[in-house]
């Protein structure tokens, strides 16, 4: 068994067993709910005003990938420039997967990674 495995099985099992002894002790006056998932209540106005801004700053470096499969030719279009730059031309694209920051390119046998810069 690799060490990221057992580490993993290790959490999962202190986590269950963590779990089973709050939910069976008399003594601990805490809802297991709101503890394990949070509170609703406990969101203050700051933290929203918080989400906000980090999510409005997010949208202004957010840069949108675009591939085009029959070139090759990937590029990025920034919306606050509106700047199209050319990040590469890896040839004939066999596939393509994003996760939002990350494009992951497959051509002529090789995969690819590019950093949209988010």
């Amino acid at each position: 068994m690799s060490h990221d495995t057992g580490v993993g099985l290790l959490f999962v099992g202190m986590t269950a067993l963590g779990v089973i002894l709050v939910s069976h002790s008399r003594s601990f006056a805490v809802d297991l709910t709101a503890f394990l998932f949070g509170d609703v209540l406990a969101v203050r106005p700051r933290d929203i005003a918080m989400l906000t801004a980090a999510l409005a700053i997010a949208a202004l470096v957010s840069v949108l990938v675009v591939a085009d499969q029959a070139s090759g030719t990937v590029r990025t279009l920034d919306p606050a420039t509106e700047k199209v730059t050319v990040l590469a031309r890896p040839g004939s694209l066999t596939g393509m997967g994003t996760d939002g920051r990350f494009v992951y390119l497959a051509a002529g046998g090789r995969t690819r990674v590019l950093d949209s810069g988010v």
